[in-house]
């Protein structure tokens, strides 16, 4: 009837409430508020309560429908239905509850613990509860932890030692006086020592990710050189080579350059690295030594003519006095006499850098009775542009050998233009620090720096090769036809130079001309005294 049907779903009711509130009890132990597995559970057990409340209705409906056939089954057979839907439900809420306590809440301690060790940087202290598996995975993490930890030791040791080794290599690289330059396989600069920014005045800023040929050769770095330098890089193979190399402010020097090619435990090139030495110095002392002992020769050659030419000359002035009306033959062995004895004259102020009056003189009275002497001399279609900008240089030593110095570059000038040209004078101060002194063809062994006045002589002519420029000032050496030239003038200028403790530069390209630069010492008028003219082996 109407009383039990209520009575039924009344008790139902009460059921399905205290069911919800077990339900919010499960889901409030042992989760923060708003986790994500508090929210999942809460999802689920919300699901749960619905179904209940459905319950309720469809026992409701059910109840209404089969009114006769409750009456007839009775309220035992009810109560057995009931009791068997509310054991699903427990059961299934049980069965959630044993997955959060024994699956869930373990795996997000473990993560969370992680989480921990890898934002603070602290060891990992793992989790010790949960089920067997859940220890297992704890265990196996605390293993690859442990693991991690030693091999980043290691790691970290051996770091410590090549940075070690690195700052050493540095350190003791950077001591060596010679260049050291390291390049990537494609040839580009990686890094140099303080060696090369001495040697070259380049930064590392400068030439990090340039070849170094791009910087520091020039117009006299051999290209024969050159290009076998650039096969054995291709081909990944060491070479050792002689190079005139350029500085920063384009002060050339030579250098001996070896490259040796590096490479990795894979076998594959990786590196290059080179060593160069600057041999500068070596290099005029190996050219001093040679003009040495060619002015030795010379000196013996040269006393041995005057012996020969002393008789020679004696008897043709006897043929003269003897016969006065002689015929154009004894003239013709008098001139070649002559011609002998300045060669010889020549020898001699070579070899000795002969010293006549010397005294302080004013330069710029030599040359301007010098350039009056070309004017008169040269011919017509060779024109002299000069120009002296210094009013007061004074010059201690032979003013005479300064001109005929001068008289015999115009000479060459005179005959590198056969069909005529310019020959320009220039005389300018300039101040020389000695490592300057590289970039000269000739420098005297007295050559002090300080303040020095420049003639430079400069012709439009035909030029002189670079592999010529090397010996022009060696004597008996010329680039004249043999009937043009004995190779002994500018052998006389060397002498004269080395003489009054100057340096010569000479640039020359083919077909354009020749500029010799002459560099003479100024005399400073509070200085005690002058220094002393050199009289003997003056090209040593």
């Amino acid at each position: 009837d109407a009383a039990q049907k209520n009575l039924l779903v009344n008790l139902i009711r009460n059921q399905a409430d205290a069911l919800n509130q077990l339900i919010n009890t499960v889901c409030q132990q042992g989760q923060p508020d708003n986790s994500p597995l508090q929210l999942e559970y809460e999802t689920l057990m919300e699901s749960i309560s619905l179904s209940m409340r459905g319950l309720v209705d469809l026992s409701e409906t059910s109840l209404e429908r089969n009114r006769f056939q409750s009456e007839q089954t009775g309220i035992k057979n009810k109560s057995l239905l009931w009791g068997a839907s509310l054991l699903f439900v427990l059961c299934l809420v049980g069965g959630f509850w044993w997955v959060k306590r024994g699956i869930s809440s373990p795996l997000l301690q473990l993560s969370v613990a992680a989480e921990k060790a890898v934002h603070s940087h602290e060891p990992y202290e793992g989790y010790d509860s949960g089920a067997r598996e859940i220890q297992n995975l704890n265990r196996s993490l605390m293993h690859l932890t442990h693991s991690l930890e030693d091999l980043v030791e290691t790691r970290t040791h051996q770091l410590a030692k090549t940075e070690a080794e690195m700052r050493k290599l540095s350190h003791v690289a950077s001591r060596i006086s010679d260049a050291v330059i390291i390049t990537g396989a494609n040839g580009q600069v990686e890094w140099v020592n303080d060696g090369f920014i001495r040697q070259s005045g380049y930064q590392l800023k400068d030439i990090i990710g340039k070849r170094p040929g791009s910087l520091l050769q020039g117009p006299k770095s051999d290209p024969t050189t050159v290009a076998f330098m650039h096969a054995q890089l291709e081909a990944g193979k060491g070479f050792r080579v002689q190079l005139i190399n350029y500085t920063k402010q384009n002060r050339q020097y030579w250098i001996q350059l070896e490259v040796q090619p590096v490479y990795d435990t894979e076998h594959q090139l990786s590196n290059y690295i080179g060593v160069a030495r600057d041999i500068t110095r070596d290099k005029q002392e190996l050219r001093d030594q040679r003009l040495e002992t060619i002015g030795n020769v010379a000196s013996g050659l040269a006393h041995d003519l005057n012996n020969i030419l002393a008789p020679i000359t004696l008897s043709i002035e006897m043929l003269k006095e003897m016969y006065p009306d002689s015929d154009e033959m004894v003239d013709t062995i008098e001139q070649c006499s002559k011609r002998a004895s300045q060669m010889v004259q020549q020898l001699l102020n070579y070899v000795k850098g002969h010293a006549g009056t010397v005294a302080v003189f004013q330069l710029k009275d030599v040359m301007n009775e010098t350039v009056e002497l070309l004017r008169f001399t040269l011919p017509k279609k060779v024109s002299i542009d000069f120009s002296f900008d210094l009013l007061d240089t004074l010059i201690y030593g032979d003013s005479t050998q300064i001109q005929q110095m001068l008289i015999n570059l115009a000479v060459n000038a005179r005959d590198a233009m056969p069909e005529g040209g310019r020959i320009e004078l220039r005389v300018e101060k300039v101040e020389l620090s000695e490592p300057q002194f590289s970039s000269m063809v000739l420098v005297s062994d007295k050559a002090k720096p300080g303040m020095f006045a420049v003639i430079r002589l400069a012709d439009s002519g035909t030029g002189i090769e670079p592999d010529k420029l090397e010996r022009i000032f060696e004597p008996f050496y010329t680039t004249k036809a043999p009937e043009d030239g004995t190779g002994l003038g500018l052998a006389a200028v060397a002498g004269i130079m080395k003489g009054h403790r100057g340096m010569i530069q000479v640039e020359s390209k083919v077909g354009h001309g020749t500029t010799f630069s002459l560099f003479l010492p100024i005399h400073q008028p509070e200085a005690e005294k002058p220094p002393r003219m050199e009289s003997k082996h003056a090209m040593a």
